[in-house]
């Protein structure tokens, strides 16, 4: 009688790898979402910290320098200008600015690409999303930003940046 050399997998060893396979990306999914999630949220409470520099920065630069600050608002090239003291140069008279400035710069939100503007006025009702709110304290030019970003279902950053 003559015996046939056989080569090969059995049904039964390939069954089982495959069902290593599957436990192994069930696993790796499953880990993957969790990592995915954080990145979200660290990429909103970056934008968030950038937004709250930016503002101390430019602040502060009005109260030192006196004059105009540029806001990109990439209308015809050229960046818009607000004044720093004065009747018009409250925070209040930057927030539209601010808000084109922005956005325009590269702030999306992580949490949903599709949403045109990540930083907005009004409240941070929606996951990833940056407000700017600021108000004028009388006519010298002096007041407030308070910025909010809403990072998880229940959690939101808020920050407040003094215009002097």
């Amino acid at each position: 009688m003559h015996k046939k050399n056989q080569k090969g997998f059995t049904l039964i060893e390939l069954l089982v790898v495959v069902a290593i396979i599957g436990i192994l990306a069930a696993v790796g999914i499953t880990a993957f979402g969790g990592f995915l999630g954080s990145a979200k949220k660290n990429a909103a409470q970056s934008n968030h910290k950038g937004i709250v520099s930016a503002l101390q920065a430019e602040f502060t630069k009005c109260s030192i320098q006196g004059g105009n600050l540029s806001w990109d608002t990439a209308t015809a090239g050229s960046p818009a200008t607000q004044t720093c003291s004065g009747g018009s140069g409250g925070p209040a008279d930057h927030q539209a600015k601010l808000l084109v400035h922005f956005n325009n710069n590269g702030f999306n939100n992580p949490f949903d690409a599709t949403i045109a503007n990540a930083v907005t006025a009004g409240t941070a009702d929606v996951l990833g999303e940056t407000s700017i709110n600021c108000t004028d304290s009388g006519s010298s030019g002096a007041g407030t930003c308070v910025i909010t970003t809403k990072t998880e279902d229940n959690t939101i950053l808020t920050d407040v940046v003094t215009k002097e």
